[in-house]
């Protein structure tokens, strides 16, 4: 990584003393908040960080119930949190993104800007959480 995040990433790991971190082949390194692994990347002076929230449950109400509580709480909290959602068809996941800009960011943005993602992360994994209580039946609401 010979980007400015590269700087931001090596400071970042020096300050919270952690283990050396490799690179992939794209450039893209992961980072563990709270033991949540980050993808982070440079591409044309943006920033990204994408993170996996969940698994889509694979039984059909519930598969509709999370995709539908997901769109929900990413409508609803578009200006708090300003990151994208999308769905991961390999992996059958429920990831999300944020993309910022590159230029002026020092390290106490970046700590900024992974304190902000990693709120988000925690978010959309509780307005996502879908399992109901089977012995209870279900109510139709019309």
């Amino acid at each position: 990584m010979v980007t400015a995040l590269a700087g931001l990433v090596s400071k970042f790991v020096d300050k919270y003393q952690l283990k050396e971190l490799a690179e992939d082949e794209n450039g893209v390194v992961t980072l563990y908040i709270d033991e949540h692994p980050v993808r982070v990347f440079e591409s044309l002076n943006k920033v990204y960080l994408e993170t996996q929230i969940k698994l889509i449950p694979s039984e059909s109400y519930h598969r509709v119930e999370f995709l539908k509580a997901a769109l929900r709480a990413s409508l609803t909290n578009a200006s708090d949190y300003q990151v994208s959602l999308y769905l991961d068809k390999e992996s059958e996941a429920l990831c999300m993104y944020q993309r910022v800009d590159a230029d002026g960011m020092d390290l106490g943005t970046f700590e900024h800007l992974l304190e902000r993602f990693m709120y988000a992360v925690d978010g959309f994994s509780s307005c996502t959480n879908t399992q109901r209580n089977s012995d209870r039946p279900r109510l139709i609401v019309v």
